[in-house]
Parts: C-alpha cells; structure tokens; sequence
C-alpha cells in the first residue's frame, strides 16, 4: 500500500507529535508499506534536520513546504481558495504524481485542498480532540482564537464531507462522526526509544511530575496548584511552564520551562507518579490519550489521571492508575486519595513489557492500517 502521510504542524516545540508522526511512518514501513511525508508549517524558519524528521528527511520521504501568512491574514489558505498560486497547490502536485492508495491527514481547518484530493484520492483524517469544544472554549483569548472559531464554525461540515473515513483518538470523539467509517485507535509511541537505566536516583520525597503548556485550560494549572497547597509534602515538578506562567505557587512547585527530552527524561525518571491534565471536562470532554501519557507510561511511571484514558477503557485499568474526578470532587478529597496512592507507588513492579499493549506502535499501527484498507 502506497500512503501519504500529510500534516499541517509547527516544527518547533511540537516534539511530541513530531515523533508521534515518525514512528507511524516507520512502523508502516516495517509492514511492508511505502510512505511519503508531506509537511507544511507555519514557522518562519525550517530545518528538518534539527527534528526527529532528520533520518526521513534523508532518505528523501518528506517534502517539507512554508505556509504564508501576512499578520493575521494566512495569505497561502487565501490563495487555496482562490486557486491561486500556493504551497497548497505544490503539495497537490506532490500527491498527484506519487498517486497514493491512502492519503492519511492530521485534521486542520477546511479549506479546498482537502475536498479537491477527497475527491480524487481515499482521504482518512486522524482527529486528535473535540475541536469544536476546544475552539469554544479559547475563542475569547485573543482576535486571532475567535477568527479560528468563527472560521471552524462556517468550514468544518464541507471537510466532512470530503474525507473517506475517520480515525479518532478516542471512543468519546468516535461518537461525533456518526455516519462516516470510523475507527477509534489512541495515540501510540515506541516503547523502546525510552531508556530507562541510565538516570541517577533523585530524591526520596514523593514527587509528581506534570508535561503541559501555557495557556490550554483544559490542563488546569489553577487546579494543580491548589492541589500543591494540600500536599506540602509532595514536590510538584511542571514542565513546560516558567515563572509567570502560573501565578501565586506554593514552595513546592517547581517550574522547569520547556525543555528538551533529554532533560525532561530526568525528571520524569526520578518521580514517583506522573499527572495527567486535570481539567479536560472545561473542554466538554471525559475521554482523551494524550501524547505526555504515552511518555509517563513508557517511562513506566504510575498514573495520577482524572479523566477517562482510551487506551486503560480497551483494555482495563492496572492497579498503577489511580483515577481523580476534579469536577465533582473537592481538591482536599482528591488530595487525600493521592497522598494514598504516593504510599503505594514504591511497591509498583512496572517493566516496559507490561506497557506495550497499551500505547507502543507495533500493537496499535496494525490496527490503523487495516481500517486502511477496509475503508473505500
């Protein structure tokens, strides 16, 4: 089977998706399939071979094309709709003579691209959250965030209508696209690109460590840290945030900015438990499989997890899953369940053998490649 693979990213600070991407495409290559990656970004400047894309990028399987835009007016989707001149229409080109069984999308905003290569090619779209909940809820953050949700609101039934099947991340979003094929398959990671014996112990004080970014309300930052205010005893270590980013903490929060892998392996190697988002329900959502998961469980770091996870409803929770409900429970009563389950974590046998079927490439890629081929 011929796919191609094609996404709308940001090159930098995107690293989990970015290596979400390469190991899809290299699982498939393991199974047999040919593969050509198409990228376009909106980053002023590109290099792919500061990324995970780098191997890929030399074996001459991605093409890589600058989305312009001048200020707030994204001049290449402009020229898309206008059938003008765009890097839109080089990548149509680029499908167009590598003729694809499959074009597999990360789902963006519509615009005609997307109905013009549904029309001529098998267009299955990976839809990673409930876009419309999230549009909703960050479209009073700035000009910018309303434009996209006015825009999602007049655009998004015309890509429904172009695509050939969908692949949610999870079986809430599965829900939403009734009348399409659907498969719901969480988001995966190779186990094996996560070493686990080369980190020093840290320190014996339970510690959580939380993965987020500035900025998304659904990841609750006002909620952690009034969960650190109930549990002195417990060092909360937040990646992804500096000073300024959250407001008013306590002395045990520590705030580590964005960093590298490398450097946040460290951290999550010497914690005893990992958190995930705590306030997806601002979202309109009780189900989701985010990529930072995927890390705390290849790292085979007991779970902290106050939402539904996918991957733990396919295939039953392990006793290394404590879950928290912030929504219809107090902080204190949430907290004391979570000083509980920090007594318990020492005790947690957890080898990477044991997490694979849970999130690793080589059970869940399979499963994405035959609703490849069932779907027409």
């Amino acid at each position: 089977m011929k796919i191609a693979y094609f996404a709308q990213i940001n090159l930098y600070k995107n690293n989990g998706v970015i290596n979400k991407i390469k190991n899809q495409v290299e699982a498939w290559q393991s199974m047999g399939h040919e593969v050509k990656l198409i990228i376009m970004t909106g980053d002023s400047e590109v290099d792919l071979d500061s990324t995970s894309f780098s191997s890929l990028a030399k074996s001459g399987m991605v093409k890589l094309y600058k989305v312009k835009s001048l200020g707030l007016l994204p001049t290449d989707v402009i020229g898309d709709w206008l059938g003008l001149p765009s890097s839109f229409k080089k990548a149509r080109k680029v499908l167009d003579d590598y003729h694809p069984d499959v074009v597999y999308a990360r789902y963006s905003m519509f615009q005609p691209f997307y109905r013009r290569i549904g029309e001529k090619f098998k267009l299955i779209v990976e839809i990673n959250t409930d876009f419309a909940s999230e549009y909703y809820l960050i479209r009073k953050e700035n000009l910018k965030r309303y434009l996209r949700f006015l825009y999602f609101k007049c655009t998004d039934s015309l890509f429904l209508k172009s695509v050939s099947g969908v692949v949610a991340v999870t079986t809430e979003i599965a829900q939403k696209y009734k009348g399409l094929p659907v498969a719901v398959v969480p988001n995966s990671l190779k186990v094996s690109n996560y070493e686990l014996s080369e980190v020093p112990v840290g320190s014996k004080k339970p510690s959580i460590v939380f993965l987020g970014t500035p900025g998304m309300a659904w990841h609750g930052i006002d909620i952690l840290r009034d969960l650190a205010k109930e549990l002195p005893l417990v060092d909360f270590n937040l990646i992804g945030y500096k000073e300024g980013d959250v407001k008013d903490v306590s002395p045990n929060v520590i705030l580590h900015g964005f960093l590298d892998k490398e450097d946040y392996m460290k951290i999550l190697l010497n914690s005893s438990a990992a958190l995930g988002s705590l306030a997806l329900f601002r979202n309109r959502m009780e189900e989701a499989c985010p990529l930072k998961v995927r890390e705390y469980i290849a790292c085979c770091l007991p779970l902290i997890l106050p939402y539904k996870d996918t991957a733990f409803e396919i295939n039953g929770y392990p006793e290394w899953v404590l879950n928290v409900d912030f929504q219809n429970y107090s902080i204190a009563e949430n907290a004391s369940k979570i000083e509980k389950f920090l007594m318990q974590c020492a005790t947690f046998d957890i080898k990477q053998e044991d997490v694979l079927q849970y999130i690793d490439v080589s059970f869940l890629e399979k499963r994405r490649l035959d609703f490849f081929l069932k779907t027409k």
